[in-house]
């Protein structure tokens, strides 16, 4: 035996999903029923939302009851139990389902306005048969979503719903912006339908530095547009040439002019650099965040070319022209350094003079520069109108011996002629008269057994540092008179020069012919040279205050020398030593 036909079902009459009839029918075939109960729930939840309704008896065989769905708020498949008490208090069961659809609908994500930084999002072809209380879109870019913001969309006469995302809504962050939309539907239930994303950028603020007079002295930094960023409470320039690494970094308040625009004015000459120029702009948000934007600036560098003309040999003096000038600031000043000595002891600076506006000249004099002799350095500064002074370039000029007579050197006297020209002034070598006798021979205990020997060691002594040898050669005839002595030294000092020797001092003293050559030679080179030594200093008197200040054979006169420093005080010293020169090169 079965069961009689009892009939459950739940049907949506009106075909909007909002209430459901459930309805009991033919139950008059169990007879006498006490009660009847629809235990009402959704598939989806376990049964969270199970609702016990009491049914209501329509007639001996029929009971109903009407089941809201917004008391449920679930979609999907509902499942509906009927429990029938009959007289006796037995209960029997019957069962049946109905299902509540799902809303669906079309996303659509629009192209950025990056003028004002905003998208538009609209949803489309929405179907719910419970109808739509609402469109919620939330909106986030943020991994933790703490930028986070849900739009209610906006009915449109199309029956579209329609959204416009706001950068400034999420601090105008960049990147992926994540969209979701949810519906609300006539039951009050809220569905995720879908999802869609957007690349988002900052607005199109623009920042720009303009050079609007021309000249590069003064730069105009401005920043528009920013009202899209809504309140801003501050906008900060920072302001830096890319050379030198941020060395001349200045920060500049700008000054608001309307709601999107601050701008300020940068004066090169509060920089001091040539070269590209980086502009990073801060504005600070009325939230206290900050946003940047950057651009960059250059100050071009100026040009001139650069000669030396009408050079006179027989002064010296040439004239330093500097032509084709272009500096877009202007020229408040055209500098010239000139030097001839290594450690620029005789540097000159000097200030060329206008001739047009494209062309100055500078007229060197070497006798500013203590006569030097050889190659002249030139080099040319321009003082800018931006306050900057440019390093143009340089060239350089030799500058011939004008009459001067240098110690360092090549020399072609042979040693043949030493000997020619000592052997003219004296026959007697290492041999003294009167009270210097006692010291005969002490030349050649000292290594130089006659005239020859003794050459040929002042050759090879010249030759190691560069020394001239008829210098040196008779520089040590006239100190000793040909080797004759009888003054303040004696023949066993080995000093052949008068190192050290003054009013009754005898001097220093040598261990042998070898190092006293050496050592007048070494001093020698002392004041004639900046050269270091090739061999050992034996010079007692080696001085760097001495170095490079006498080149010249007429500067070891004290009274001649420009620096006020000489070998000897003799006026006519320098005069003898070359009237000397002269006679032992015609031996």
């Amino acid at each position: 035996m079965k069961a009689p036909n009892i009939y459950l079902e739940a049907k949506d009459a009106v075909g909007t999903e909002k209430e459901f009839q459930v309805s009991l029918t033919n139950a008059g075939v169990y007879g006498n029923i006490r009660q009847v109960q629809f235990a009402v729930w959704s598939v989806q939840g376990d049964q969270d939302d199970l609702i016990w309704y009491g049914a209501e008896k329509k007639n001996a065989g029929t009971w109903t009851k009407t089941v809201k769905i917004k008391d449920h708020r679930t979609l999907g498949t509902y499942n509906v139990h009927a429990y029938i008490t009959l007289a006796n208090g037995s209960v029997k069961t019957k069962t049946t389902t109905f299902n509540v659809s799902r809303p669906t609908a079309k996303l659509t994500v629009g192209t950025q306005d990056k003028e004002k930084g905003t998208t538009e999002v609209t949803v489309s072809n929405i179907q719910s048969k419970s109808g739509i209380s609402a469109v919620l879109i939330p909106v986030w870019s943020q991994g933790n979503q703490s930028d986070l913001v849900w739009y209610t969309a906006q009915k449109q006469s199309n029956g579209t719903y329609k959204i416009t995302i706001d950068m400034g809504n999420h601090n105008y962050n960049e990147g992926t912006y994540q969209i979701a939309c949810y519906i609300v539907d006539g039951n009050g239930i809220q569905t995720g339908i879908t999802s869609g994303s957007c690349q988002m950028k900052a607005p199109n603020i623009y920042l720009e530095a303009k050079d609007a007079a021309g000249t590069e002295k003064e730069f105009q930094i401005s920043l528009t547009n920013a009202g899209v960023y809504g309140d801003i409470r501050q906008v900060q320039f920072a302001v830096w040439s890319v050379q030198g690494g941020q060395d001349d970094l200045i920060w500049y308040g700008a000054e608001k002019k309307n709601a999107g625009t601050w701008t300020k004015t940068v004066k090169i000459k509060n920089h001091k650099t040539l070269g590209t120029y980086n502009v990073h702009a801060y504005i600070t948000l009325a939230n206290g965040s900050v946003k940047t934007k950057t651009t960059t600036f250059n100050v071009s560098r100026p040009t001139a070319g650069i000669s030396v003309s009408e050079y006179n040999e027989s002064s010296g003096n040439f004239n330093v022209t500097i032509n084709n000038i272009k500096s877009v600031s202007g020229v408040e000043a055209v500098m010239v350094p000139v030097w001839c000595a290594s450690d620029q002891s005789d540097l000159v600076w000097y200030q060329a003079t206008k001739i047009n506006s494209t062309t100055y000249k500078a007229t060197v004099n070497i006798a500013n520069h203590k006569k030097h002799a050889g190659t002249y350095k030139i080099n040319v500064y321009l003082e800018t109108g931006n306050g900057m002074q440019v390093g143009i370039g340089g060239c350089t000029q030799e500058i011939k011996n004008t009459g001067l007579y240098t110690i360092m050197g090549h020399s072609d006297v042979t040693i043949a002629q030493m000997v020619t020209y000592y052997k003219k002034n004296n026959l007697t070598y290492d041999q003294y008269s009167g009270r210097l006798s006692q010291y005969n021979g002490v030349l050649a205990k000292g290594g130089a057994a006659n005239i020859e020997t003794y050459c040929t060691i002042f050759k090879q002594e010249a030759e190691a540092e560069g020394v001239r040898v008829e210098v040196a050669f008779a520089q040590a005839m006239l100190e000793t008179g040909f080797l004759k002595f009888g003054g303040d030294v004696k023949p066993n000092q080995y000093n052949f020069a008068g190192i050290g020797a003054t009013g009754g001092v005898p001097g220093n003293e040598f261990s042998d012919v070898c190092e006293g050559i050496r050592a007048q030679i070494q001093h020698l080179k002392c004041y004639a040279s900046d050269v270091a030594l090739n061999n050992p200093c034996v010079d007692p008197r080696w001085g760097s205050w001495l170095r490079n200040k006498a080149p010249y054979v007429q500067w070891l006169s004290k009274a001649n020398n420009p620096y006020g420093i000489g070998w000897a005080t003799d006026a006519g010293y320098a005069e003898k030593l070359l009237n000397m020169i002269k006679n032992l090169k015609t031996c």
